[in-house]
């Protein structure tokens, strides 16, 4: 008996060893789960993806999570689980800057068959809801903002496994802090609504559909992410609990291990205002069809980029010989850069298939025939040679490198006036030559330089970077800091927008020559190009952009925009041949 006993000691006492060490290897997995894990050194502070969504970084680091202070929300998901406010300390990573589109969806419906069955779904709350699902988005640049909670997923693992990285969608920590963007405001911008800055359903009566817009439409927050508030409800990886925020870990939290309904946050297009928000937690069961996708990508240590020197280099090739520069002297020190521009024949605005295509702005395609050649501008009028000739500086962000921005497009037109008089007077312009703004078929012409594809380097955003300043919040850049067109001309995809001569008119279509559609002292004038607060399909050689462009003697004299510059074209003289 004693002997028996014994045995049953020692077997508890192993059991019992057995268990410690397990808790103790537990807990020591589980610590090891929870390390910070840092960007490693020469991460890029964004890439953009093989479907063409520019994915910033968000640095390691903590912040406040939640609010104790109380917050009324009038819309269907409010609830009262947005507090305390507490420390979380996440690891690095990066999200998208927009909502995953119907047109970057596509790739993974053709490629896989999941989700193609999407647009048959049956809705049994409301038939009306058929229209939001994702097959029957109005076109293909508005963001899927209808699909279940493990499609959504299944999406991210096709995507990881095409491009070998860890896609997939964000904790509720991390959508929380990249939202907030160091800000501990209801908004990311303060304490108060602002109706311009959110996609979203204005009172209930209105069709919520009328509320969806284009990815990149409305200003970003700080860290470059567009529409965080509206436009799809996103999904994130973890289950709602209503006491989440008390029980929650400090360090990469992911919610609770189990549950019924899935989180979503950020509004939707269908929402009253004080649902679309920082703090606001929506929940639903994962096979419902309610939401959209914002990705993340883990931060990992030998993560692979494209190499800026290959695309250097391919550049370098296409690069024609023998471009025909000229440098005007506006000043002893200040240089002015253009380049000639040969007659030629092209195809204005973008085909129909053309991702982000917008049939009402950039079509129909028309033949344009351009039989004089001119000189455009290299790079944007920096802020140093406009204060030259206007003796005036009103860029906010000031650096003489820089493009003149926030120029009223009157001014623009004053500026090229006044360098033509100087230019005329010191006989450094030929007789019968001027300069100007460049009408919009003349900019599109040196934008494209021969090319016929979404942007003047191909058809994807994935290499925009290389070309173009954009989709971030630090203002524009020095001029030439990117790659040049085939023509030699850089900055005409992102860092500003640029003023043309002419009216927002529609296109004529069929075959026109030097067309001039001139504008007047109202109305709205086309800009061109993209600029560095905008996102990639707004940069786009076809994209137009219509601004208040009105002379001083008209009711809209004062517009301007902080986004807005211009290069200037010289006209040939008489008797000047052109550059052979």
């Amino acid at each position: 008996m004693r002997k028996s006993n014994l045995v049953f000691a020692c077997l508890g006492l192993a059991v019992l060893l057995f268990v410690i060490r397990a808790c103790i290897f537990q807990r020591a997995g589980e610590k090891a789960d929870l390390a910070v894990v840092h960007a490693p050194v020469g991460a890029p502070k964004s890439f953009v993806n093989s479907i063409g969504i520019k994915m910033i970084l968000v640095n390691s680091g903590s912040f406040l999570m939640g609010t104790d202070k109380e917050i009324k929300l009038w819309d269907y998901n409010a609830g009262p689980a947005f507090g305390p406010s507490h420390k979380v300390t996440l690891s690095a990573f990066y999200i998208a800057s927009t909502e995953v589109t119907k047109v970057q969806f596509k790739k993974f419906v053709n490629e896989t068959g999941i989700g193609a069955d999407l647009p048959q779904i049956k809705v049994d709350t409301d038939p009306s809801m058929k229209k939001y699902i994702y097959g029957n988005a109005p076109n293909d640049h508005f963001p899927i903002h209808h699909i279940d909670w493990f499609t959504a997923n299944q999406f991210c693992d096709w995507l990881s496994k095409k491009e070998n990285k860890k896609y997939r969608l964000p904790t509720e920590a991390e959508w929380e802090c990249a939202c907030r963007a160091g800000t501990q405001t209801k908004y990311w911008w303060g304490e108060y609504w602002k109706i311009s800055m959110v996609a979203y359903r204005n009172n209930i009566d209105q069709d919520p559909f009328s509320g969806i817009i284009a990815p990149g439409t409305y200003a970003a927050n700080p860290w470059g992410l567009y529409e965080i508030y509206g436009n799809a409800l996103e999904w994130v990886m973890d289950w709602y609990d209503e006491n989440y925020y008390k029980n929650s870990a400090e360090i990469n939290p992911t919610g609770p291990q189990a549950g019924q309904n899935k989180v979503l946050r950020g509004g939707w297009l269908g929402s009253l205002m004080e649902g679309c928000n920082s703090l606001d937690r929506a929940f639903e069961d994962p096979y419902g069809y309610w939401a959209g996708i914002r990705l993340v990508c883990e931060v990992e240590e030998n993560m692979k980029f494209p190499s800026i020197a290959k695309k250097t280099k391919q550049l370098e090739v296409n690069l024609e010989k023998g471009l025909k520069y000229e440098t005007v002297h506006i000043t002893p020190k200040i240089d002015l850069k253009i380049v000639y521009i040969k007659p030629g024949s092209f195809v204005m605005g973008s085909p129909k298939d053309e991702t982000e295509y917008r049939s009402e702005h950039e079509g129909p395609q028309t033949k344009v025939t351009l039989t004089k050649g001119f000189y455009i501008g290299v790079y944007e009028i920096t802020q140093e040679q406009y204060e030259s000739i206007m003796l005036e500086n009103p860029s906010p962000f000031k650096d003489k490198s820089k493009p003149a921005h926030n120029i009223p497009c009157y001014f623009a037109h004053e500026f090229c006036k006044k360098l033509t008089q100087r230019l005329k007077t010191e006989n450094k312009l030929p007789d019968g030559a001027v300069y100007r703004l460049p009408t919009e078929p003349e900019w599109e012409y040196a934008c494209r330089a021969g090319t016929t594809t979404t942007y003047n380097f191909g058809n994807s955003a994935e290499d925009l970077d290389y070309f173009a300043h954009y989709d971030t919040t630090d203002g524009p850049q020095s001029v030439g800091q990117k790659l040049s067109n085939s023509w030699g001309l850089y900055d005409m995809h992102g860092n500003v927008w640029e003023w043309c001569d002419d009216a927002f008119n529609a296109y004529k279509g069929n075959e026109v020559i030097d067309p001039i559609d001139k504008f007047h002292t109202t109305g709205m004038r086309v800009a061109r190009g993209g600029g560095w607060n905008f996102s990639a399909h707004r940069c786009r050689s076809a994209t137009r952009f219509a601004l208040a462009g009105s002379y001083p003697d008209s009711i809209r004299q004062t517009e301007h925009y902080n986004f807005a510059g211009f290069r200037i074209v010289r006209t040939l003289g008489k008797d000047e041949k052109p550059p052979e």
